[in-house]
């Protein structure tokens, strides 16, 4: 085909899809009723309820986990410390973990006073077995901190012995002595209870107390009841008279000589409503006063309005007699002494008044009339 065919062709082409578009242009605007003609009834249609917009989610899926196998570089001498089988903790070595549970062993040693400490142990049955990373591993401060805060861990039991010292309960009997004065009371002999040294086991398991008995018992003393004496004697004499008051109990190798040469001027017993607890000599100062029976020197000094003071104890034992108000005093304190033997001599009152010699006779530290025990001459 030549060209100028070929632009012919092209040419019709064109006119044709002209004509074509003209067509369709026509059609579509010439929906409109002609005029004069009756038109149609339009029934408009409903617009379509738009739905609701739906939110777009962005969906990411999971990642599939993956397990990661941490590799744990366990010290070659580590060990597990098992306990009835059980892993309680790991110790970098041996032999830190035996330091650590000698040492925790010896904390339960500790006991409070008067008590012993017969064993401590464990019932547990304890292991080392090389480590196996279960748990974490520790040096011997961290194990011995492990055990000690917290004693489940590895129980131990603690055998504990005590001595206590117990006594029963005093004694006190009450006698009336014609003796003492009225409404005194005089503690004839002080007593002592019924005492004993008693043994105690305990057994304590982590520190709790499980049981406690007593194991022993050993008597160290009898009783001795306590004697309390109350005074019944009374007189309402001017003065008192010669073998006033109770005889005391009887000496048979007790024989007084007098202590000095003077005049007896009181005797034993209550002059207007006053006790005198002894009797008095009046002489001259200077006079010498001696001892009135063999013993030893058990006070030697001054004692208030009695002035200087010696007090012999005699051999017979619960005996003692006071001589007082003396000047150049000849023996000292724990001395022994014979009878007859200076004492010293009468102190002067300073007044011219005669001094006076204040002799006194103590049983088992109640006073007694001296005069029974002098012979007379």
């Amino acid at each position: 085909m030549d060209a100028k065919q070929l632009a012919k062709n092209l040419i019709f082409c064109v006119i044709a899809a002209l004509l074509a578009i003209a067509g369709v242009f026509f059609l579509l605007n010439n929906d409109k009723p002609a005029l004069g003609a009756a038109q149609p009834r339009i029934t408009p249609t409903p617009s379509p309820t738009p739905e609701p917009m739906r939110e777009v989610v962005d969906i990411v899926p999971t990642a599939t986990p993956i397990t990661v196998q941490a590799v744990v570089e366990i010290p070659e001498d580590a060990v597990d410390v098992l306990v009835n089988g059980s892993v309680v903790m790991a110790v970098e070595s041996a032999e830190e973990a035996e330091r650590a549970l000698n040492d925790y062993l010896a904390t339960f040693s500790e006991v409070g006073e008067n008590q012993r400490l017969v064993r401590a142990y464990t019932e547990q049955k304890v292991e080392l077995t090389a480590a196996s990373g279960s748990v974490e591993i520790l040096n011997y401060s961290g194990a011995l901190s492990r055990l000690i805060s917290n004693p489940a861990l590895l129980s131990v039991t603690q055998v504990i012995t005590s001595c206590v010292a117990e006594e029963d309960e005093l004694r006190i009997q009450t006698q009336q002595n014609a003796q003492l004065p009225l409404n005194n009371t005089f503690i004839a002999v002080s007593g002592a209870s019924e005492r004993y040294i008693v043994y105690y086991e305990s057994v304590y398991k982590s520190g709790v107390e499980c049981s406690y008995a007593e194991t022993n018992r050993f008597k160290v003393s009898e009783e001795v009841p306590r004697i309390i004496q109350n005074g019944t004697y009374f007189s309402d004499a001017e003065e008192s008279q010669e073998g006033e008051g109770q005889i005391g109990p009887q000496v048979e190798t007790l024989r007084f000589r007098c202590p000095i040469e003077g005049t007896l001027v009181s005797y034993f017993g209550m002059s207007g409503g006053i006790m005198n607890n002894g009797i008095d000599f009046e002489a001259n100062a200077g006079t010498n006063v001696v001892a009135p029976e063999g013993g030893v020197v058990i006070y030697c000094g001054t004692r208030g309005d009695y002035g200087f003071v010696v007090d012999i104890m005699h051999d017979e034992g619960g005996l003692v007699t006071r001589l007082t108000n003396l000047d150049e005093v000849r023996v000292e304190l724990y001395q022994r002494v014979r009878r007859g033997e200076l004492i010293g001599v009468l102190a002067s009152t300073g007044t011219n008044e005669k001094p006076i010699l204040h002799l006194e006779l103590l049983i088992n530290n109640i006073p007694y009339d001296p005069l029974q025990y002098i012979p007379k001459r």
